[in-house]
């Protein structure tokens, strides 16, 4: 799964979080066809799970910012996302099987969904309510962990 600008929300620093998460799908699905099993599975799923929370929170900030009108279901929908995908993670540290193919699929589709349907309108409000000069200082890059 590879960036386009079509994913762009129009804020810049999410845009990037947005690429670096793609990147580390694209990756994880690489790897999965490379043969990657077991605990290397979970490791990259833990690893994914800990920057999606970084991205989450940083999102959530950028929308409090703002003044977003959805964030509650915005938050909600942070949180079952990561409970499936944590749930996924104990399963594999349990030893029950996972189907690696449709989690990867579900990891693809719930990205690009979650982008160009509801992180979208994180952009349309920060244009809608912010200045120019106002978007710049929220849309700035943040230094990552």
């Amino acid at each position: 799964m590879q960036w386009s600008d079509d994913y762009s929300i129009g804020v810049k620093r999410v845009d990037l979080q947005h690429q670096k998460m793609l990147g580390m799908i694209d990756d994880f699905c690489g790897s999965l066809a490379d043969g990657m099993e077991g605990h290397e599975v979970g490791n990259a799923i833990k690893f994914m799970v800990d920057y999606t929370k970084y991205h989450f929170h940083d999102e959530e900030k950028v929308m409090r910012a703002i003044g977003f009108t959805e964030i509650e279901a915005h938050r909600q929908r942070h949180q079952e996302f990561i409970d499936k995908v944590t749930s996924i993670l104990l399963d594999l540290r349990n030893g029950d099987g996972c189907n690696y193919a449709g989690l990867a699929g579900f990891l693809v589709n719930w990205m690009l969904t979650h982008i160009l349907e509801e992180d979208v309108m994180i952009g349309r409000q920060l244009r809608q309510r912010l200045s120019p000069e106002e978007q710049a200082v929220i849309s700035r890059p943040q230094p990552e962990p």
